[in-house]
Parts: C-alpha cells; structure tokens; sequence
C-alpha cells in the first residue's frame, strides 16, 4: 500500500500545470463571466458555454440545459436581484486533456455599492476550447453554500482535541490544539500503514485577514507540503487544498468536512488527482478520543 502523506492522501490537490497562454484564455473566460452577470446581460452570460452547456445547480436540484435555458434562467434571477453583484475566487484550474479544463472555486455576491459579502456558494466547472481557441462553459455546478456568520477561525475550536482514525492497513493519530497566542490552530497527525513506517505531519491553521479566509498549511516529515482555502458551508467545512509530494507529484482535492454528531467527523475528499492523473474518491470517519482522567486524591483512595 503506497503511502502519500496524510494531508496530501487526503487532500491529493492541484497543481495545473497548464501553459501561460491557457491560464489567460481561462481568465478571459471567468472574467466575461462577472462582466456580463454584474452588467446583467444573460445573453452575453449563455453565450459563454457551449451549444449544449448546462447549469446544475445541486443546492436546489435545478438543471438548466442549452442557451435558451440558461438565459431565461439569468434574466429571471437579475429581475428578483437586480442590484445584485458577484466575484469569483477561483482556487484550482487542473487541463484535465487536450482543450479540457476543470476549475474549481467559489462565487461571492454583494448587494449594490457594498463590497460586504452577503452569501455564496462553491463551484465546479469543466470548460472546452472550441475551434477558435475560446474557452467555453461545457458545465458548471453549484456545490455548497457558503457560511459568512461568525468569527472565522473559533468556528473551527471543535477541532481542539485527540482525534484518530483506524481501518484495517491504516491508523491516524490526530492532535489539534491552540497555539500560545491564539492566533492559530496547530495539529500533529501520524499515519501508521501495515507496509510502511510512520509518516508524521505538522498543520497549522490561520485566518488571512487580507483576503478574509481560513487557510492550513501542512509540511510531511518526508518534505512534503501542501495548503488550502477552509470555507464554513451549512454542515461543516469545504476544503480545498494543492501540494507537493516529497517526490515533486503534484497534489490536489476537495474534501468534504461535515459533524457526525459531537464526537465523529465524516471526511470526504474527492476530485482527487497526482500529477493530473485522477485518483478514487476517500471517505473517511475521524473519532475523537475522550479526554484522558484525571488522578485526583478521592480516585487514587
């Protein structure tokens, strides 16, 4: 059983490896995107995908399929939102195959001239170079919304603790605790396999006051590293994450972090992939190990 390192094989996250010229086409692209929404021009916005591009939308299980679709959709939104605005905060763009691209992020809305973030919501979407050399919509998805309520990082102080995971080849031992100043959150994760020695790996947690995000950081004792965006969404936290392995493979995923109950953490990580080549989806549930007794004078009689 190979053994990536624990944030790498539960994140395996994204790195491009796209050419310059490809990143500007795709820029292009997401850029006529806001112009058209924020100028509320559905056409213009229908006319980014392709003949039969669609629109998923998963929140509420709503589909909308070819450019009459989609523009119909559009204008019925502008008319409910006129003063509506949006951003993207695009996290990973992966060239997936020849003219095939999937990029993954987050759409921000604000109301009128105010630059507050209202709500949003995470995205995935697959583009295809037509024959012209533009980059168009084939499909796009709305995941999760996102979570702006609160101070952004002690929405995180659930993961103070012992936390560990066990099944039959792999055991992780997980510590997360405050940092002296409060500032961050640092963990200590040991991945145990019944083939390999054990792999230990320092996380820190931060919140970036520039951008306002919560971001982590995680460094392998092989050399490893890798970093990530955490975004609060209804039931827990969406996470996505790019590394490097001690080797120079390229990481990427999304993970999934949702509360099963007070003392159990579903983990899902997927759109995996190393070096480019995708890898099969991970589910796992981390426990929290109860806190350890205490020996008081009454106990020890």
């Amino acid at each position: 059983m190979r053994c990536f390192p624990l944030f790498a094989a539960l994140s395996l996250m994204a790195s491009t490896g796209f050419s310059d010229g490809a990143l500007d086409g795709l820029e292009a692209t997401a850029s006529s995107f806001v112009a058209a929404y924020n100028e509320k021009e559905a056409d213009k916005i229908a006319e980014l995908f392709t003949e039969e591009g669609e629109m998923v939308d998963e929140i509420n299980g709503t589909l909308f399929s070819g450019h009459e679709e989609i523009s119909a959709n559009f204008a019925t939104l502008f008319t409910a939102a006129p003063d509506r605005k949006m951003s993207l905060d695009v996290s990973t763009v992966r060239i997936v195959g020849e003219g095939v691209a999937i990029e993954d992020g987050f759409i921000y809305f604000t109301e009128g001239d105010s630059e507050e973030v209202t709500d949003g919501v995470a995205y995935t979407a697959t583009l295809m170079k037509n024959e012209e050399g533009t980059w168009q919509i084939a499909s796009t998805r709305q995941l999760e919304p996102v979570d702006f309520d609160g101070p952004p990082l002690h929405g995180l102080s659930w993961l103070v603790g012992e936390w560990f995971f066990q099944e039959e080849q792999v055991l992780m031992d997980i510590s997360f605790e405050w940092s002296r100043d409060g500032a961050y959150i640092l963990g200590d994760a040991v991945t145990t396999t019944s083939d390999g020695d054990p792999m230990t790996t320092e996380i820190r947690i931060g919140y970036d006051a520039a951008h306002e995000k919560v971001r982590w950081w995680t460094f392998d004792d092989a050399g490893g590293f890798s970093k990530g965006v955490w975004n609060e969404v209804e039931d827990g936290w969406l996470v996505k994450t790019s590394g490097v392995t001690a080797d120079g493979e390229t990481t990427s995923a999304v993970q999934k972090l949702t509360y099963d109950g007070e003392t159990t953490i579903r983990w899902e990580s997927t759109h995996r992939f190393l070096n480019d080549e995708p890898l099969s989806d991970v589910l796992m549930h981390i426990v929290k190990r109860p806190p350890a007794p205490s020996l008081t004078k009454a106990s020890a009689e």
